[in-house]
C-alpha cells in the first residue's frame, strides 16, 4: 500500500472541484439513493459517497442499515477515521477483506475504534484527473469481495461522477441532459441487474416502474403491475399497515422507511418481503416514492428453524441429569442448566464469583489447584479436557466429587469466545464403586468358586477360584455359557433342568461331573444354585462350585477304613475263639509227651505239638492283623474294668482249671469307668 501523500488532500484543483457539488444547499438525494443501492446490493451495514477535504471527509451520500437518519449530525467526520484517504492518494480502488491482517491498517483508528474490518472503495475521479474522494462500503465482519461486486461499485461511482458533472454544467442544458441520460442509464442497468426488486410508485400509490427482479418476486409481469395499486400484491392482512406507511411517506411525515410485509402471488402463495420506501422529491414537492424489496421468506424460515433448534437444544440440556455450563473468558458464567445448579448447591447465572470460588480449593494431593487446572478455565485457555475427576466445595458447603469435561468454542478467526463444560456429581457413585471393589476383593479371596449366571445359563461374573476350578479363561467372562461344559445333548438338558429348578424352587444343589474348558479333563464338582433378586426382578442365579475330587478321595478312604475295621473286628473274634481250644490241644500234647510213649506215639504227639504251635502262630498273626486294622478306626468307649476282668476269667476258666491253676479275684470297689478299646484290653488280659 502506498504511503499517503498529505499534499494530495490540499490539491487546489480538487478543492475547486468540491465546490461543483453544491452541497451547501443540502441536496444529497441523488447521492443517498446511490449509497442505499450500494448497501442493499453489497449487503453491508454502511455505504458512503465520501468527499475528502483537508482533514475531514464529507458524506455526500450515506446509507446506514437500520437507520433512517444518518448517525453524523453534520454528515462529516475526521479524516483519521477513514480509509478513503488511501484511495485519494493512490487514485485506484482499495479492496480490504480483513484489515486486522493488513500491516498498514491493523492499527488504524477506523479498525480499532469504529470496528471497520472489511472495506471496498473506488476513487471518485473527475475527467480532469482530480480525485475528490471515494465511493466506499464498510462491514464489521471479514469477507471476500467478488469481481462482480467491484464492477458494480465502479458503475455506481461513474453515476456519482456524472451527477457531479451535471451539477457543474447547469448552464449547458444539452450536455446536462445527455449526462443525466447517461446517469439514468447507469441506474437502470444496475436496477435491472440486481437480485432485489426495484419499484417506483406515483403519488396515488400506483406502480410506474418495476425491474425484472420485482416481476420475479411478485410473479407478475410489468404490464400487469404498471398502473395498479399496492392492493394487487399486498396480502389482505397487511393492507392497512402498508397503506399507513405509504401515506406517511407520501405526506412527508416519514422519509426513508424499512418494513416487512406479506404479499400474495397469483398462485395463492404468500411470501414475506423486506421493503424500503423513500419519497421522490420533484421541484420541492413529493411526487411519489421508490424503494427496494427483498424476499426474506426462506431467510425468516431458516431463522425460525434455528430458534426452534436452539429451544429444543435448551430443553434437552435442561432435562439432562448432568450439569452443563456455558462460560465466557475469563470464567464468567453465561448460562447453566438446573443440574449444574443442583451440583454446585445454588448458583446464579452470569456469576463471576463462581470462577473465583474454585481458585483455592485443594486437590486430592493436598496442593492448591490453579485456575488453569480447573476444567472450565483450561477450556477457556484452549485445551480440550475429558474425564477429569475433581473434589470441590459447593456453594452450600458440601464436599463432592465431579467428573468434568470441557470444550472451547472458537470464532471464525480462531479466537476462543466461550466454553462448554459438562459435569457430573459422582460422589455417591465413587462410594458405591468403593463398596463394589471391596465386595469384589472379598469374593476373589474365597476358596469357593462364585459366579452369577442368567436363567439361560450365561455366566456374567466369576471369581478367580471359579475360573480356576472350571478352567475358564478370565478374559472370556462374561460370556461363557453352562452349555459350554456339556459334552452331549443329555448333559445340556440336565443343566437346563438344574437352572429351571433353581429359579422355580429358589435353590438346587448336587454333585455333577464336568470337563474343564482349559484341558477337557472331567472333574467332579459340588454345585449349588440359588435365586437372587436383581433390580426388583428375579432374573439372576448365584452359583457356588467346589472341586469334589479331594472330598471323594476322603470319603473313599473312610469307607475303606470302616471296612478294614469291620474285618479286623471279625478276625480278632475268630482268633480269640480259636486260640482257647488250640491252647488246650497244645497243652495236652505237651503233657502226653511227658509220659513214656512208644516211638510211633511220640512222633504223632510231636507232630500234633508242632502243628498246634504253627496254628498258634497263625492265630497270633491274625490277632496282629486285627489290631492293625482296628487302629485305623478309633473304637474307644467307656468300660467297667472289673467287668472286663470277670469276662476274661470266665472265658479262661476251663483252661486254667485243667492246668491245675487257681485264680482268686480281688477287684476294687471304687474304680471309675475308663475310655478304652475293650477288645484290645481283653487281649492283653488273655495274654497275661
Amino acid at each position: 500500500m502506498a504511503v499517503l501523500n498529505p499534499g494530495a488532500l490540499n490539491d487546489p484543483g480538487r478543492l475547486a472541484a468540491l465546490r461543483r457539488l453544491g452541497l451547501d444547499n443540502g441536496d444529497t438525494t441523488a447521492f443517498d439513493r446511490l449509497a442505499r443501492l450500494a448497501a442493499e446490493y453489497l449487503q453491508v451495514p454502511q455505504a458512503m459517497v465520501s468527499i475528502v477535504e483537508d482533514e475531514r471527509q464529507v458524506f455526500a451520500g450515506l446509507a446506514v442499515s437500520g437507520q433512517s437518519d444518518p448517525p453524523y449530525a453534520a454528515r462529516d467526520a475526521p479524516i483519521r477515521y477513514s480509509y478513503c484517504q488511501y484511495v485519494v492518494d493512490r487514485g485506484q480502488p482499495l479492496i480490504v477483506s480483513d484489515a486486522r491482517q493488513d500491516p498498514m491498517l491493523c492499527t488504524h483508528p477506523a479498525l480499532l475504534e469504529l470496528g471497520a474490518v472489511c472495506y471496498i472503495g473506488v476513487p471518485i475521479a473527475l475527467p480532469d484527473g482530480h480525485v475528490l474522494g471515494s465511493f466506499c462500503a464498510v462491514d464489521t465482519e471479514p469477507r471476500q469481495w467478488t469481481d462482480a461486486q467491484v464492477a458494480f461499485l465502479t458503475d455506481l461511482t461513474a453515476s456519482v461522477v456524472t451527477e457531479i458533472e451535471l451539477r457543474h454544467e447547469l448552464d449547458q442544458r444539452a450536455e446536462l441532459e445527455a449526462r443525466h441520460a447517461a446517469a439514468e442509464a447507469h441506474y437502470r442497468r444496475l436496477a435491472t441487474g440486481i437480485p432485489q426488486g426495484v419499484y417506483v410508485l406515483n403519488a396515488e400509490g400506483r406502480f410506474t416502474e418495476v425491474n425484472e427482479s420485482a416481476e420475479r418476486i411478485l410473479e407478475r409481469s410489468a404490464d400487469e403491475l404498471i398502473g395498479q395499486t399496492l392492493g394487487l400484491v399486498i396480502s389482505e392482512r397487511n393492507e392497512r399497515p402498508v397503506g399507513q406507511i405509504f401515506h406517511e411517506v407520501i405526506s412527508g411525515k416519514s422519509d426513508d422507511v424499512e418494513f416487512e410485509t406479506w404479499i400474495t402471488r397469483p398462485s395463492g402463495e404468500d411470501r414475506l418481503l423486506l421493503v424500503t420506501a423513500s419519497a421522490i422529491d420533484g421541484d420541492g414537492r413529493i411526487t411519489g416514492l421508490h424503494g427496494i424489496a427483498r424476499d426474506i421468506t426462506d431467510e425468516r424460515a431458516a431463522e425460525a428453524a434455528v430458534r426452534e433448534s436452539e429451544l429444543r437444544l435448551r430443553q434437552i440440556l435442561d432435562a439432562l441429569p448432568i450439569g452443563a455450563v456455558l462460560a465466557e473468558p475469563p470464567g464468567r458464567l453465561v448460562w447453566h442448566n438446573p443440574a449444574a445448579d443442583r451440583i454446585w448447591g445454588g448458583l446464579q447465572p452470569a456469576s463471576p464469583e463462581a470462577y473465583e470460588h474454585y481458585r483455592g480449593y485443594e486437590s486430592e494431593t493436598g496442593r492448591e489447584i490453579e485456575p488453569k487446572e480447573w476444567p472450565l478455565a483450561r477450556a477457556l485457555l484452549g485445551e480440550v479436557v475429558e474425564g477429569v475427576l475433581l473434589d470441590i466445595d459447593t456453594f452450600d458447603g458440601r464436599r463432592c466429587t465431579t467428573l468434568n469435561s470441557a470444550v472451547p468454542l472458537h470464532s471464525e478467526t480462531g479466537e476462543i469466545t466461550a466454553a462448554i463444560a459438562i459435569m457430573e456429581d459422582v460422589t455417591d457413585a465413587r462410594a458405591h464403586d468403593a463398596e463394589q471393589r471391596l465386595l469384589a476383593a472379598a469374593l476373589e479371596g474365597l476358596s469357593e468358586g462364585i459366579c452369577l449366571v442368567t436363567p439361560e445359563g450365561v455366566i456374567i461374573y466369576a471369581n478367580e477360584t471359579f475360573t480356576t476350578v472350571l478352567g475358564i479363561d478370565p478374559d472370556r467372562v462374561p460370556g461363557v455359557r453352562f452349555a459350554d461344559f456339556a459334552d452331549s445333548p443329555e448333559v445340556e438338558a440336565e443343566q437346563q433342568d438344574h437352572l429351571r429348578l433353581a429359579m422355580e424352587n429358589g435353590r438346587w444343589s448336587g454333585r455333577v461331573r464336568r470337563p474343564r474348558l482349559s484341558d477337557g479333563v472331567e472333574i467332579p464338582i459340588d454345585l449349588v444354585l440359588g435365586r437372587v433378586e436383581h433390580d426388583g426382578d428375579t432374573r439372576l442365579l448365584f452359583g457356588i462350585a467346589q472341586d469334589a475330587t479331594v472330598e471323594i478321595e476322603r470319603e473313599q478312604h473312610l469307607r475303606r477304613a470302616e471296612r478294614l475295621a469291620s474285618v479286623g473286628t471279625m478276625i480278632g473274634g475268630v482268633a480269640h475263639e480259636l486260640n482257647n481250644p488250640l491252647q488246650a490241644i497244645l497243652n495236652y500234647a505237651q503233657l502226653l509227651l511227658l509220659d513214656e510213649r512208644s516211638p510211633e506215639d511220640r512222633d504223632a504227639l510231636g507232630t500234633m505239638e508242632r502243628e498246634a504251635q504253627r496254628m498258634a502262630k497263625i492265630v497270633a498273626d491274625l490277632k496282629q492283623i486285627a489290631r492293625s486294622t482296628q487302629e485305623v478306626s478309633d473304637t474307644s468307649a467307656s468300660a467297667d474294668l472289673n467287668d472286663v476282668v470277670r469276662h476274661v476269667m470266665t472265658v479262661q476258666e476251663y483252661s486254667l482249671r485243667t492246668s491245675n491253676i487257681e485264680v482268686r479275684l480281688d477287684l476294687g470297689t471304687d474304680l471309675p469307668p475308663i475310655l478304652v478299646d475293650r477288645g484290645q484290653l481283653e487281649q492283653v488280659l488273655v495274654n497275661l
